[in-house]
């Protein structure tokens, strides 16, 4: 049951009533509160993002206004669709925004788990006649905020603060502060309660989308975000600042806040999946933030599932890798690290471009404004090609990061459908029961079995560590009691009582966090909450607005009823041979609109009776299943990785889909 939330604000609400007046309006949403009773686990949730809605937009205004009406009135330009208008330096029309959720409330109502939702709710400020200001962007917040709830009712929802949610963009002090308690008012339904003081004073909170056993924790990335100069990038752990000891920056605290909340999971066998806004990669944060945050996930290897983020636009996954993040050990002796041709060159050089419209305003194109799309195309493949050989390489020397395209149509809008393991002790049974969950039956715990000899090598040599790192954190008298309730029954608990170290006069540096990592881990094999594949949906933006053609306003207001956009598949992550067996599934129970949202050719096979082979033919000769990945573990990535940087078709497969099929990359 999802924890209620008492109203909690700090400061008085800005007054939108007075504002109202100068801002385009905003439908008002019924919400409908819908039943808690169910029990069973879907094995699925939605991951949305960027979503930017726009009331200022005019369908057939210009691009070169923003699609705000003023620009040039004659066709020597391109016009604003009614839906939106893809491939653009434009924000979302409601039109777009109630469609997607009307399409979501029809086909996933009662079918997710949970949802994760990643920010960026209002239009960019790209606009000096219309500029943006917080009672409006708040305004947009809510607006969202309830089509939220009323299409997915009270699932667990986790959102996170986007660079455009705050004002002015891309700034945000460290609480508390009016936008952290204007926030927490506008999403008080979504956080629970023993999080709203971490919220409102720092706009991270986690949530449990299944008791007892997977945790969902919002990010604010905004403290880690290298074009936020209103902190100081996590100092307390970059190495230029180590001597100062600052340790009151707003992203220094949240890291602190970030080990808490891992440390306290994994004492419960819990898993977790990380999500915010701007991706953890070199080119978006702080180097100090990037660091300490890439040495958290890869020491609490066996706890983390993944990490879900957006802002991009850009459909891609990149690595967060040791090399980058853990401290360099020192070796004795002189000459060349071998091997080095092997790492990954530096995310900096990888993804070095941020595709929102708002961080530039030299350009309309969405691919020229942020520096040359190749750039961004050509440092990724680099990235991959980069990878060390399958036999070099340990898993447990990365995470990988997914970066979900968006719904503003920069290119066309997509989100993703994801699907994970519920079986528990590796046998297909029935999804296991929230109740039974809540319970903590026996049954869902994790044995896990004896690692391979590397990865114990590494827990041998980071007990000493641990031990070390508590010590240096909390008080002598919390130290130990901690690393009992840590590890008090897993594998990793020492065979002989660790002796705390003595203390030292000067309080040293952060020494190494101990790192655990597990073959068995959901993240590196096919386990209870595993995640499975995800299906990429799309819309064909041009498609639907071709049935409003261009003209007068008078036009527009003859047209008729409008056909609503369908969502369709883009892509699935899933073997062939196993969507064609659904799709042979839901034909044989009449299930056509689950068939329609796939390529017509397909829907031909399926309905043609010619048999699997057929479906399977059809469905790679549409390329939509490009990957065909029985799971989504850290392996199985790194796999696709080297696939991809080998070149020819898959290389060129792989940049259509980045940029959503909308021939961006062109």
């Amino acid at each position: 049951m999802r924890p209620t939330t008492s109203a909690f604000s700090l400061v008085a609400l800005v007054s939108l009533v007075a504002a109202s007046s100068q801002l385009p309006l905003i439908p008002q949403i019924v919400e409908q509160e819908l039943s808690t009773e169910a029990t069973q686990l879907q094995g699925r949730f939605i991951h949305l993002t960027d979503m930017h809605p726009d009331t200022f937009y005019r369908y057939n205004s210009s691009e070169s206004s923003a699609c705000h009406g003023g620009g040039k009135d004659d066709d020597s330009e391109d016009r604003a669709g009614y839906w939106g208008t893809s491939v653009s330096d434009c924000d979302a029309p409601l039109t777009l925004i109630n469609a997607t959720f009307d399409w979501l409330e029809e086909h996933y109502k009662g079918k997710v788990d949970f949802v994760v939702w990643t920010g960026d709710n209002a239009r960019h400020d790209i606009d000096t006649r219309f500029p943006r200001s917080l009672p409006e962007i708040l305004r947009l917040n809510r607006y969202i905020a309830s089509r939220m709830r009323k299409t997915f009712g009270k699932v667990p929802i986790v959102t996170s603060i986007g660079n455009n949610d705050i004002f002015p963009h891309n700034i945000m002090f460290a609480g508390p502060s009016t936008i952290t308690n204007e926030l927490l008012s506008v999403w008080k339904h979504f956080i629970p309660e023993v999080h709203l003081h971490s919220f409102a004073r720092g706009g991270y909170y986690s949530i449990e989308a299944i008791p007892g056993q997977l945790l969902l924790i919002s990010l604010n990335t905004l403290y880690f975000y290298e074009n936020n100069k209103a902190v100081d990038g996590c100092p307390s752990f970059s190495k230029k600042a180590r001597a100062f000891k600052k340790d009151d920056d707003p992203g220094t605290e949240e890291l602190l806040w970030l080990e808490q909340q891992l440390l306290l999971a994994r004492a419960r066998g819990m898993q977790v999946w990380m999500t915010g806004h701007v991706p953890a990669t070199k080119s978006n944060w702080y180097q100090g933030c990037y660091s300490r945050y890439g040495e958290l996930v890869l020491s609490f290897h066996d706890t983390i599932v993944g990490h879900l983020f957006g802002h991009m636009n850009v459909d891609h996954f990149s690595f967060i890798q040791s090399h980058d993040v853990m401290p360099k050990k020192k070796k004795k002796g002189k000459g060349k690290r071998k091997g080095k041709k092997h790492l990954l060159p530096s995310s900096a050089d990888s993804l070095s471009l941020d595709n929102s419209p708002v961080d530039s305003e030299t350009s309309s194109l969405p691919f020229s404004t942020f520096g040359s799309t190749s750039t961004l195309v050509n440092n990724l493949f680099k990235q991959y090609e980069n990878l060390p050989s399958e036999k070099k390489a340990k898993e447990r020397d990365f995470n990988v990061v997914h970066i979900n395209p968006s719904v503003i149509p920069t290119y066309l809008p997509a989100f993703r459908v994801w699907e994970y393991n519920t079986t528990i002790e590796g046998k297909w049974r029935q999804p296991p029961s929230l109740e039974m969950a809540r319970g903590g039956n026996e049954t869902m715990a994790f044995e896990w079995a004896e690692e391979e000899e590397e990865d114990q090598d590494d827990d041998k040599s980071s007990l000493s560590n641990l031990a070390s790192f508590l010590e240096h954190l909390l008080p002598s008298s919390l130290s130990r009691p901690l690393f009992a309730l840590l590890a008090p029954t897993s594998r990793f608990s020492p065979s002989k009582p660790i002796t705390p170290l003595k203390k030292k006069k000067k309080r040293p540096n952060y020494p190494p966090l101990p790192r655990y990592s597990s073959k068995h881990s959901p993240s590196r094999s096919n386990a209870f909450l595993t995640p499975l594949g995800f299906t990429q949906y799309f819309l064909r933006l041009d498609d639907f607005n071709a049935h409003e053609g261009y003209g007068s306003a008078a036009r527009l207001q003859k047209g008729g009823e409008r056909p609503r956009p369908e969502w369709v598949v883009e892509y699935t992550t899933r073997p062939a041979e196993e969507v064609a067996e659904r799709l042979q599934g839901a034909f044989d129970a009449e299930e056509d609109g689950e068939l329609g949202l796939w390529p017509e050719e397909v829907v031909k096979a399926v309905k043609g009776g010619k048999g699997l082979k057929e479906v399977v033919k059809k469905l790679r000769e549409e390329d939509v299943t490009p990957y065909e990945m029985k799971d989504l573990t850290l392996g199985r990535w790194l796999k696709l990785a080297r696939r991809i940087a080998a070149g020819g078709r898959e290389w060129k497969d792989y940049r259509k889909r980045m940029f959503v099929s909308s021939k961006g990359e062109d």
